[in-house]
């Protein structure tokens, strides 16, 4: 159930703002292991509607397209160990930042590479393109990151739509990622009866993966068709660091989207889980 049922005015504390924008999603809190066991069994079988099962809807936005601030945006430290610090947020001219374009950023880091997939690089563009798609609310463009058969599609939906109808959209200033570390490796899915290696249109076709991500979470300006400030924001109840599992699977056009997502509270807190790499 969407959490965005009323707007609050700048500075309010009791919005709670569970999205995958800045405050990832479903706001379930659990232990890190627990979570982590549980969609590791959704991201491998198709029951829930990951690898196994694609989504029916294709998405409906080519992946084509760039924007010249995309890389602006983005500073990464990618370790030995598959982790990433100091992922991605602001920086240059608010002017280049990916979501003040015209045009959404591409979707391309999205997809496999060859016979492999960088999920470090997937949940990157996954939110650099939801920043874009809050700040220019177009709810069927949902389906280009998020699986409908997860857990915060519906949401999702929900908000934009409500978005649209209010006249009000979101500031571009991107989300800040602190921390990424991939849990679980997608894998290629085994070969066909015949042989072949497992595709789907034309790119392999792989188990679903998992990552372990940092959010800094924080307030979110809500800006009127004119661009200015509307004096009401999306406010975090716990600011700051934030740390959440995804799950990454791909659709019917070997895009990875996001399927399921939940909030954790890891052991020894967000610095030992950083730290523990």
């Amino acid at each position: 159930m969407s959490l965005f049922n009323a707007y609050h005015t700048a500075g309010d504390p009791t919005m709670r703002t569970h999205t995958h924008k800045r405050l990832r999603r479903t706001g379930r809190e659990t232990t890190i292991t627990a979570v982590i066991g549980i969609i590791a069994l959704c991201a491998i079988s198709a029951g829930c509607g990951g690898a196994g099962k694609p989504a029916s809807s294709p998405p409906t936005q080519s992946s084509s397209r760039t924007t010249s601030g995309a890389q602006r945006s983005t500073s990464t430290t990618v370790t030995a160990s598959g982790s990433s610090t100091t992922v991605q947020g602001p920086s240059g001219p608010a002017a280049d930042y990916p979501a003040a374009q015209p045009t959404p950023p591409s979707l391309a880091g999205a997809y496999p590479t060859g016979t492999t997939v960088n999920l470090v690089t997937v949940i990157k563009t996954l939110t650099t393109y939801e920043d874009w798609v809050w700040s220019h609310p177009n709810p069927s463009l949902v389906a280009n990151y998020e699986m409908p058969s997860g857990n915060v599609y519906a949401g999702e939906v929900k908000d934009l739509t409500d978005f649209q109808q209010r006249g009000l959209h979101g500031s571009p200033t991107p989300a800040e990622i602190d921390f990424v570390k991939v849990t679980q490796p997608a894998i290629p899915q085994p070969a066909q009866a015949d042989g072949q290696p497992a595709n789907v249109n034309g790119h392999p076709y792989f188990v679903g993966g998992i990552v372990t991500v940092v959010y800094n979470l924080k307030s979110i300006p809500m800006l009127d068709a004119n661009g200015t400030t509307s004096g009401q924001s999306f406010n975090p109840s716990h600011p700051g660091p934030t740390a959440y599992v995804i799950s990454l699977v791909q659709g019917p056009d070997g895009q990875f989207r996001i399927n399921d997502s939940n909030q954790i509270n890891p052991p020894g807190g967000i610095g030992a889980l950083e730290h523990g790499q």
